[in-house]
């Protein structure tokens, strides 16, 4: 055989073995998230790694320093198993806890003290009377956060009539489809909860879904949310529903009121300007020595990059956009300020700050047409000689990817490489530079 009809061959096996693993790959991917195998163990293995992702999930969101978080996940209880949330003062033992089989639920004691999430198989017994039968209960994930009081609940109905109850609200058929059927958790949650879509008062009821209830779960958008009641001890709620348009509406609204918090909790940062915007210079990071607060500087720098990581769909992200760049334009007059102090260490710690800064808004806002600025000032600041560090090659690439953009315009990008390539001796990355780069 020659060697064009070997390379043919191993190409061929090469083909075939990348598509055999593909093949195994999906495969597996679909048995563990919607237990298309009916045996047994496929099925538990499936409810557990669903249960899994979402206690992880869950406790993510707990970790977020903001009062609210919320995640959207895909989430698959196969028919022969229960998911339960316990609140960690538990009430549920007492009255009908789920609305599918009319039972109480007994909080398992290895919950302890804690809220906890837990997978239970579905038996024709009481599923529920105590977490002694393993094969009942199988497994139960705690939830924490620094000692807060932490609830869990979900919607009326969320198994199978929620989406007629949502349909059908302030209707004749409402109290048909979300009956208020004694699963109702009390007390009810904090009175901002009240107002929100998809939050009536006797919506907040105890968190219990199951595989089959009437119909099958199947794979459904799940929505997780975390909010903390700052005026209450710090209690903490997590609401977890069947994702609707209502429910959107409702993570709509709480985003919102989270980002105008952020931005709340940085405008009382100055003391002396009741403009937040204006404030930056007057306060925060002025021109002269010793008056720059950098704690209260980068107290803002971290609250409005969570405002564009977390919140980037809100009104409040325009404004943190804008307190971001005026923090870039304080670390400017700094460094020009450092030069002329003949303090070279410091106006270096300053240059890289700002392109640190520009490159975190890029990341964060990752539109082509905003971060056209954000990709010439990085090059300004890589280009300036009055920087130890100054990198043409890193200068120049920066413009690259505003002329290499067709939606940006390309004219200032090019004049600056032409400017940089006119330097003697030449650097480096001019050599055999594309001409399409230059002006």
């Amino acid at each position: 055989m020659n060697k064009r009809g070997q390379r043919k061959v191993l190409w061929t096996v090469i083909e075939i073995t990348f598509a055999g693993m593909l093949i195994l790959l999906s495969a597996y991917i679909l048995a563990t998230f919607t237990a298309v195998f009916l045996g047994p163990s496929s099925q538990q293995q499936a409810a557990n790694n669903n249960f899994d992702f979402l206690a992880n999930q869950t406790q993510k969101l707990l970790e977020k320093p903001e009062f609210f978080a919320s995640d959207t996940i895909q989430f698959n209880i196969p028919d022969g198993y229960i998911l339960v949330g316990f609140d960690q003062d538990w009430q549920g033992d007492t009255v009908e806890a789920n609305a599918c089989r009319k039972e109480s639920i007994k909080k398992p004691q290895r919950c302890s003290d804690k809220a906890c999430l837990c997978l239970y198989e579905d038996t024709v017994a009481d599923d529920f009377e105590d977490d002694s039968n393993k094969d009942k209960l199988i497994k139960c994930t705690r939830l924490e956060k620094n000692n807060q009081g932490i609830f869990i609940s979900g919607p009326a109905d969320n198994y199978h009539n929620l989406n007629n109850c949502e349909k059908e609200s302030n209707t004749i058929d409402y109290d048909n489809d979300c009956p208020n059927d004694g699963a109702q958790k009390l007390p009810p949650p904090p009175a901002v909860y009240l107002n929100l879509p998809g939050a009536s008062s006797f919506k907040y009821e105890f968190l219990v879904i199951y595989g089959d209830c009437d119909d099958e779960w199947g794979i459904r958008q799940l929505y997780i949310e975390k909010f903390r009641n700052e005026a209450n001890n710090n209690k903490t709620y997590i609401f977890i529903s069947e994702k609707s348009d209502q429910i959107k509406e409702r993570e709509k609204e709480l985003k919102e009121k989270a980002s105008e918090q952020i931005l709340e909790d940085i405008c009382v940062l100055p003391l002396e300007n009741n403009n937040c915007n204006g404030a930056f210079h007057i306060n925060i990071c002025k021109k002269q020595e010793p008056n720059t607060d950098y704690q209260k500087c980068n107290q803002a720098l971290s609250g409005c990059k969570r405002i564009l990581a977390d919140f980037s769909r809100t009104p409040a992200a325009i404004e943190a956009k804008n307190y971001l760049e005026n923090i870039t334009i304080c670390y400017r007059f700094k460094s020009s300020y450092y030069l002329s102090q003949n303090n070279q260490q410091k106006a270096d710690e300053l240059f890289q700050y700002e392109i640190d800064l520009y490159k975190s808004l890029i990341n964060l806002i990752n539109i082509s047409v905003e971060n056209y600025e954000y990709l010439l000032r990085i090059g300004d600041v890589y280009s300036n000689k009055n920087f130890t560090g100054h990198d043409y090659a890193a200068a120049v690439n920066h413009y690259k990817k505003i002329i290499d953009d067709p939606k940006l315009n390309n004219v200032l990008a090019k004049q600056k490489i032409g400017n940089i390539c006119r330097i003697s001796p030449q650097p480096v990355i001019c050599q055999g530079l594309d001409a399409k780069y230059l002006p």
